[in-house]
């Protein structure tokens, strides 16, 4: 077999990693004819390893692998806003990210005039990836989290501000959150106080992840309401206009991704209706019996009337392979 002619990916590695590979290569340049050259030529930018697309959650003292795209993960990191006493400035920016789906990098840029631009509500103006600092894209998130904003913005932050200005005072070129020195807050300042979160709450999350869990679920919920195949893609071109993806390719990665989940989850199924078939057909062998004078019991219900019903039963009625 000649190089390049097996397209498939590695059957031992994680199938998650590849896709926050292919969604990273999708928003970036387009893909290059020529392959990249080896770090140590010093011409090509160094890649930082990829970290695995599973979160790491601490149960009984042992770090277990959890999907990224668990649907109740932002319900771990509120609960432990408190316990690791997280500010209300990085709540909001943390909620923001899950909810928008923004990069950390677009939400700590964020200006106020981003905000009041957008109404002062639930949207924001910002920069994408490559967009040299043009405000490109618009990120929603919940009242709820607009509610907070509005409090930090008129409470926390006017205590760091250098003139202590409320919302309505502030120009509109001013940095939307405020360090404790008073200085825009940047991604260095940030990151401590998100591994501190999940430390406490005993979940190993690059804070990148939270970007693809929200698409994740975005793609979740467009097959859940979508009630055609027309509206399905529909809705995926809204979500690719809403990312502000360079090319509709990256939402390629996610379908496979979920094309694979989806083809396990109807294996499940079908097995599970195996196994009923199985029990109501030992439950009628069993009526038949009861019915007939001097009948034995079928072998068949013999050898699995006493046990769990599952594959290994199964595979034992056709015997041993030669």
């Amino acid at each position: 077999m000649f190089a390049d002619e097996y397209t498939y990916v590695h059957p031992l590695t994680n199938p998650v990693v590849h896709l926050l590979e292919e969604v990273d290569q999708g928003e970036t340049e387009p893909r290059r004819s020529r392959p990249k050259m080896p770090p140590e030529s010093g011409i090509e930018e160094p890649e930082s390893k990829r970290a695995s697309d599973n979160y790491l959650r601490l149960v009984d003292d042992k770090w277990i692998p959890e999907p990224i795209d668990d649907p109740a993960l932002h319900l771990r990191l509120i609960t432990g806003f408190g316990q690791a006493k997280v500010s209300r400035r990085d709540q909001i920016i943390i909620r923001m990210a899950y909810e928008g789906g923004a990069r950390i990098s677009e939400l700590l840029t964020l200006t106020v005039g981003d905000w009041r631009k957008r109404g002062g509500k639930q949207e924001v103006t910002a920069c994408n990836k490559g967009s040299h600092g043009r405000r490109v894209k618009i990120v929603r998130f919940s009242m709820e989290t607009a509610k907070i904003l509005l409090s930090y913005v008129n409470e926390d932050r006017v205590r760091f501000d250098l003139h202590h200005r409320t919302l309505a005072q502030l120009s509109d070129d001013e940095p939307l959150f405020l360090s404790a020195r008073r200085k825009p807050y940047g991604y260095d300042a940030f990151l401590p106080h998100w591994e501190r979160l999940c430390r406490t709450i005993g979940v190993n999350l690059n804070i990148h992840g939270l970007r693809h869990w929200h698409v994740c679920q975005m793609m979740r919920l467009i097959h859940e309401i979508a009630e055609t195949p027309g509206e399905v893609e529909r809705r995926k071109e809204e979500m690719v206009r809403y990312m502000a993806w360079r090319s509709p390719e990256t939402l390629k990665a996610y379908e496979h991704y979920f094309q694979a989940i989806h083809h396990a989850q109807m294996r499940d199924v079908l097995h599970q209706q195996l196994d009923k078939k199985l029990k109501d057909y030992i439950e009628g062998a069993r009526r038949k019996k009861h019915l007939s004078k001097g009948g034995h019991e079928p072998a068949l219900v013999k050898s699995v009337s006493d046990q769990e019903i599952g594959w290994g039963s199964l595979l034992s009625f056709g015997g041993e392979d030669e």
